[in-house]
Formats: structure tokens, C-alpha cells, sequence
């Protein structure tokens, strides 16, 4: 990580107000979609299992598999869409320093 000096980032311009609204929006929809998906894939392993209950009882435990697996892709997909890593927002409008250090 680049060291700077209290110059570099007073002649820094902020971002644009819209940029924190759409990566806002983004995140939002990552974690909609991720919990829509696991909430369809686990309704239609609700169906999967009744039927196996019906058809095999036997085998009732087996189809449990399906609805946890789409427990863990909600989950993960709100710890992987909904965090973002963190990234600098600032564009700096003087020159590029070498070796990207400020002493």
C-alpha cells in the first residue's frame, strides 16, 4: 500500500455523489438476487423432498442435502456480494510520484 503525504490528499477531488449511489444500488441487488436464488432453490428442494417422502421414504434424508446447499449460497452470497473490497474513491490530479511513495 502506497504511503502519501497530507499534500496528495488535500489536492485530491472527492467522487462523484452517484458513484456511491450506484455501488450502493449494486451491492443492494447482489444481495436481493443471492437471497431470491436461495429462497427459489430451496422451495423447489421443499418439493423435491415431499416427493422423495412419498415415492422412497427411505431416502427422505438423503434429499436434505439440496435445501442446505441453498441455505449456504445465500449466505455466501451476501458475504461475497455484500462486501465488497474496500477501494480508494479519490482521483488524484497531480502527477504519478515513482514508486507510488510520498516521504
Amino acid at each position: 500500500m502506497a504511503v502519501y503525504g497530507a499534500s496528495i490528499f488535500l489536492a485530491m477531488q472527492p467522487c462523484d455523489p452517484s458513484s456511491a449511489f450506484f455501488g450502493f444500488m449494486g451491492v443492494t441487488s447482489a444481495i436481493v438476487f443471492a437471497n431470491m436464488g436461495a429462497a427459489y432453490g430451496t422451495a423447489k428442494s421443499g418439493v423435491g423432498i415431499l416427493s422423495m417422502g412419498v415415492m422412497r421414504p427411505d431416502m427422505v434424508m438423503r434429499s436434505i442435502i439440496p435445501v442446505v446447499m441453498a441455505g449456504v449460497l445465500g449466505i455466501y452470497g451476501l458475504i461475497i456480494d455484500g462486501c465488497p473490497p474496500l477501494k480508494k474513491c479519490r482521483r488524484s490530479t497531480t502527477a504519478a510520484v515513482p514508486g507510488g511513495v510520498v516521504s
